[in-house]
């Protein structure tokens, strides 16, 4: 009896279990896999890809076969995608390394243009010592030519003469004298201008300077209209500043052209082209109005 009823009930848990969760189990599967057969949803297909996911039973279960040879299809395009980047960055790296070339050109040739106009700067402002040097060594000689003159002259007659220089003027002649025609000079000249002009050749500056200082003696006994001295003329006058450096005589001019701006154009006007062109230049770094008024007085 016992046993009857153990037997019967295994049996009826084994009926329970299949009636209650396989079959509805196998039932619902069976339903599914015929709904989305008629939906035309491959069912073994969705398996055999989540199957192949799984690991290890990946390795048994194979991908469909359309994946299968749609697979090295994918990777081939990666490949291809890869090498087409590759190389367009090959080409970007090609074209900046042209670039630097062209800039490396480009620093280049805007280093040798300044080198080029360093260059030029130089020769012209060595060009324009030579000729200051030149106008210069000009000055002295006709000083000096002046000096032997005298120097060759009574000494009375030409004290007499030297008197009536400017101060700067007699100095400046004085100067280039041999010391034993100054001294002949000197002794025949008014004791107390011989004095003067001593004094002034002991404390003598540069002969630039005192070139300078002569013209500017000149010039103001030029403006005064009861002067018993000979006056140069404007051609002496004109060529006198050529030959004085052309800052120098730009300052003088530029002084000068507030007090008697008739005689400046005259001094101007009987100069050459290209000595007149310097002083104007040198005149228009010190005062752009004065150069542009003497500019507009020049032209008729």
């Amino acid at each position: 009896m016992e046993e009857a009823g153990t037997e019967s009930s295994s049996g009826g848990k084994l009926e329970r279990f299949l009636v209650w969760f396989l079959i509805p189990f196998v039932f619902t599967a069976v339903l599914l896999g015929v709904l989305l057969s008629v939906f035309d949803y491959d069912v073994m297909k969705t398996v055999q890809r989540t199957l192949n996911k799984i690991p290890i039973v990946g390795e048994m279960i194979p991908l469909p076969k359309e994946d299968a040879q749609s697979a090295p299809a994918a990777k081939g395009t990666e490949e291809d995608a890869v090498k087409t980047k590759t190389k367009e960055i090959e080409q970007l790296n090609s074209k900046v390394q042209e670039l630097k070339t062209e800039l490396d050109k480009a620093d280049q040739t805007s280093a040798q243009k300044d080198k080029t106009i360093l260059d030029l700067k130089q020769q012209k402002a060595e060009l324009e010592d030579k000729e200051l040097a030149k106008q210069d060594e000009e000055y002295d000689k006709k000083v000096r030519e002046l000096a032997s003159v005298y120097a060759k002259m009574m000494p009375s007659k030409a004290a007499q003469i030297i008197q009536n220089l400017s101060p700067q003027e007699t100095i400046l002649v004085l100067n280039a004298m041999k010391t034993d025609e100054r001294v002949k000079v000197l002794e025949k000249m008014d004791p107390k201008k011989a004095a003067d002009a001593s004094i002034a050749l002991k404390d003598l500056t540069t002969s630039q300077d005192q070139k300078i200082a002569a013209l500017q003696d000149r010039l103001v006994l030029q403006q005064k209209p009861d002067s018993a001295q000979k006056k140069m003329t404007s051609a002496e006058l004109s060529q006198t500043f050529a030959s004085m450096d052309a800052s120098k005589a730009a300052k003088v001019l530029t002084d000068m052209y507030g007090k008697n701006s008739a005689q400046v154009l005259t001094i101007l006007r009987e100069m050459d082209t290209s000595k007149r062109a310097a002083l104007m230049g040198e005149i228009a770094g010190i005062s752009k109005e004065t150069a542009a008024s003497i500019t507009g007085n020049l032209v008729p």
